[in-house]
C-alpha cells in the first residue's frame, strides 16, 4: 500500500513538516525540540539545517541523544532555560498530551527569542 501512494508523489506529513521547518532554521540557529522524545529523532534533521540543537521530553534520555544534542528532561509547562534561549522552539505531537496548554504556550514565549519562530 505504501508504495502505491509513493508512487503517485504522496509524502508523509512528517517529511512535509521537516521541509518546512528548514525553510526557518539558519545556521547557528539555536533551537529545542519540546516533546523530543526517549531518542529524539528530529535532532539529525536539526543539525543537518546547521543547528545548535536542545531536546526536552519527560522521558529523554541523555545516552539515547544523538551526538552534539543536548538533551533534558522536562516537561513544556515547565521549560527549564532561561529567556530568550532559543530562536526556534518546535513541539510536533505534543499539544494532545499536555495538562496546560497555556502554560506550555507561555513558556514557549518566554524561551524564544524576540522574532523566534514557533512551530507546532
Amino acid at each position: 500500500m505504501h508504495r502505491h501512494y509513493r508512487d503517485r508523489g504522496w509524502r508523509h506529513a512528517s517529511f512535509h513538516y521537516a521541509d518546512l521547518l528548514a525553510e526557518f532554521i539558519t545556521p547557528g540557529a539555536v533551537v529545542l525540540d519540546v516533546g523530543c522524545g526517549r531518542s529524539f529523532p528530529m535532532a539529525g534533521h536539526l543539525a543537518a539545517c546547521g543547528a545548535q540543537v536542545h531536546g526536552l521530553d519527560p522521558v529523554a534520555d541523555p545516552v539515547e541523544a544523538p551526538q552534539g544534542a543536548i538533551v533534558r528532561q522536562g516537561i513544556a509547562e515547565q521549560i527549564p532555560y532561561p529567556d530568550d534561549s532559543f530562536d526556534v522552539v518546535v513541539s510536533r505531537s505534543v499539544l494532545e498530551h499536555l495538562e496546560d496548554p497555556g502554560a506550555a504556550f507561555r513558556e514557549f514565549h518566554r524561551v524564544l527569542k524576540p522574532g523566534g519562530h514557533l512551530f507546532s
